[in-house]
């Protein structure tokens, strides 16, 4: 095992819309190819597209980013471009797969959406909203099924622009984007420059500097978006990525050490250990049985 599959959008539809039915009882179904009581690691993946599970009724349970989730009756939950995701068990489902090319997503929309790897994002949905998703995935779905004439595609994206849309207000309503875009905006630079220099800069003034602001002032301004401090999640980044590189590649714990720009091995393993309440090897161990 040396890479994590990533699903990409462009093998999946000619429209960068990819739309499918959840039930159990459906052997064409997404949920036919998992099984129900355990996981295999052939079914970890990532996408390079935003997706959002709509379930309307039935139990299921999944992890993305070895992030447990629960969702019971009707709830919604949005997986992000490159963050690892894998079933556990479903039961009685039935519901909504909904994908969408990142390059039909608006840069507010996906402020909305980007800030949930900060956040708490599976959560319940009410009748009318569901409702309302449930007419547009059934006019959207027509709409792909039938002959790709460029109106019919202009039909899909404006259907496809509606149910982001829906999310996206329901999301916004939670209150999990606070109402200051400016804090927002230094959260999600943050956070892109977290991923591309993680090995490099562990330091939260490194990226301070970057952002051309002080350090209290992008410790503020992240805990106030997220409820945690930058420190926090230079932190979780680097476990966030051992993590992934333990349950799918062969590194040793040494390698894994010293590509994520640890030159002491016994730190990251104590670091790791405090974290995650496992060490490492343990951790492997335990995903990989």
């Amino acid at each position: 095992m040396t890479k994590i599959p990533v699903y990409k959008i462009q093998e999946q539809s000619p429209f960068g819309i990819v739309l499918r039915r959840i039930s159990d009882n459906n052997p064409d179904s997404a949920v036919a190819r998992y099984e129900h009581t355990s996981f295999s690691k052939n079914d970890v993946h990532s996408h390079n597209y935003y997706l959002f599970g709509i379930q309307e009724h039935g139990d299921s349970r999944f992890f993305i980013d070895f992030k447990e989730y629960t969702l019971h009756g009707a709830m919604l939950v949005c997986i992000l471009p490159g963050q690892i995701h894998f079933n556990v068990e479903q039961k009685d489902i039935s519901g909504w797969l909904f994908g969408i090319d990142a390059l039909f997503v608006t840069d507010e929309l996906k402020e909305i959406f980007d800030i949930l790897r900060f956040s708490e994002n599976a959560a319940m949905l009410d009748n009318e909203l569901m409702n309302d998703l449930n007419s547009c995935f059934a006019l959207l779905r027509k709409r792909l099924t039938t002959e790709h004439e460029d109106i019919t595609r202009q039909v899909a994206y404006s259907l496809a622009s509606s149910a982001m849309g829906m999310i996206a207000e329901f999301y916004r309503k939670r209150q999990l984007v606070p109402p200051d875009k400016r804090l927002t905006d230094i959260t999600r630079r943050f956070k892109s420059l977290l991923h591309d220099n993680l090995k490099d800069k562990k330091s939260p003034s490194q990226y301070a500097d970057m952002l051309h602001i002080t350090p209290p002032y992008l410790n503020k301004v992240v805990k106030q978006v997220t409820g945690f401090t930058t420190g926090y999640w230079i932190q979780h980044e680097a476990i966030l990525e051992a993590k992934r590189l333990l349950f799918y590649t062969n590194k040793s714990v040494k390698e894994i050490s010293f590509h994520l720009g640890y030159e002491d091995c016994a730190y990251f393993t104590r670091l790791f250990s405090k974290v995650c309440g496992i060490s490492p090897t343990q951790f492997r161990e335990n995903y990989r049985k």
